[in-house]
């Protein structure tokens, strides 16, 4: 687990004056920006060796989980010198959360089939979620929340990969040749000013061919 964060502090100004040096207008910024990450990472690995010689298990999980809390307060005042026009101020408070988690894992089965032969088999799986929500408030207008700068969504992508290899090996030849199925799929979804938008689904799939071959002199 580990924490971290930072603050940035950021004052802006800047004054406007005509060719006789009268006063046209005055702007200032004032940005104050805050973070804090908090970190959490697991991993697991397990190894099974059987009696018969070659013969292997494995499986293995890995868990990242990141959640960023995120303050903004930003302040801009534009005022007019000489002008009917009445001063421009900007004042916002935002709040950002975002959690990311992402989850892999893999199983791997080896079958040694006679001296020469081996068989395998394995297994992928990742996960990986993204929620997001983003809040913006008028402070000016007794915090009234600000719909255009405001928004919740949710992104969800899978993969899975399952695959099969036969290989041969004798006197310094090596022949490994396989295929994989990849399926990747995408789901997401946002909500702005109270209203859900449309939803994200998309869905891949793809064989994939695998072969190798090597071959080493056995007087080497």
């Amino acid at each position: 687990v580990r924490f971290t964060g930072n603050r940035n502090n950021d004052n802006n100004f800047a004054l406007y004056q005509g060719g006789n040096l009268d006063l046209i207008n005055q702007y200032s910024e004032i940005s104050d920006y805050k973070v804090n990450n908090i970190n959490t990472n697991a991993l697991v690995i397990y190894n099974h060796k059987f009696m018969k010689p070659k013969r292997s298990f494995s499986i293995s999980a890995e868990n990242n989980n990141k959640i960023a809390l995120e303050k903004e307060n930003e302040e801009n005042l534009n005022k007019f010198f000489n002008a009917t026009t009445p001063d421009e101020r900007i004042k916002v408070a935002s709040s950002q959360n975002k959690n990311t988690n992402n989850l892999k894992s893999s199983v791997m089965y080896v079958e040694p089939i006679g001296k020469r032969f081996t068989f395998s088999t394995f297994y992928n799986f990742a996960m990986n979620t993204e929620k997001l929500s983003h809040e913006a408030q008028d402070e000016l207008q007794s915090n009234a929340a600000i719909d255009s700068l405001s928004l919740i969504s949710q992104r969800d992508l899978f993969y899975n990969r399952l695959g099969v290899a036969f290989a041969y090996s004798f006197n310094g030849l090596y022949i490994n040749a396989g295929a994989a199925y990849k399926n990747l799929q995408q789901n997401g979804k946002y909500t702005r000013a109270n209203v859900d938008g449309d939803p994200l689904r998309r869905n891949y799939g793809s064989v994939i061919p695998y072969f190798e071959l090597n071959w080493e002199s056995p007087n080497n």
